[in-house]
């Protein structure tokens, strides 16, 4: 008998709860795409059974959602601080980002909203800060 025969049909996922495959180890690989903040993000996992896949998935799921959950809890003061060391200190001038961090900590920093969850803040929100 050949391997395919051997392997059971793969039941078909309603739409958006993602895809199986077999791989060519005999494998069963789940797909999915899951929504976040800017887009989606797409998880893959490996599994002997439908159950070892589907559990995989889960636990998967559970990690990048809690790790989008602290990242959105992340202060916008510590956000801002964090953005200019990672990307404003390499392509700019020593003196550009010292202005930069001066200007932060005089301004920004001082401000109600810089300790609001960077994710949670609103337009509306902003409006109203600039006129306090």
């Amino acid at each position: 008998m050949s391997k395919q025969m051997v392997c059971q049909q793969l039941p078909k996922l309603p739409k958006g709860d993602g895809t199986l495959i077999y791989t060519h180890g005999g494998k069963i690989l789940y797909r999915k795409l899951i929504p976040t903040d800017d887009g989606y993000k797409r998880l893959s996992v490996t599994g002997n059974t439908l159950k070892e896949c589907f559990d995989a998935m889960q636990r998967k799921e559970a990690e990048v959602r809690a790790g989008l959950q602290s990242a959105g809890n992340e202060p916008l003061a510590t956000a801002i601080d964090e953005w200019l060391r990672l990307y404003k200190q390499p392509e700019v001038k020593p003196s550009s980002y010292g202005r930069l961090c001066i200007t932060f900590d005089s301004q920004i920093k001082r401000m109600t909203i810089a300790g609001k969850p960077w994710r949670k803040i609103k337009p509306m929100i902003c409006s109203r800060q600039s006129m306090r």
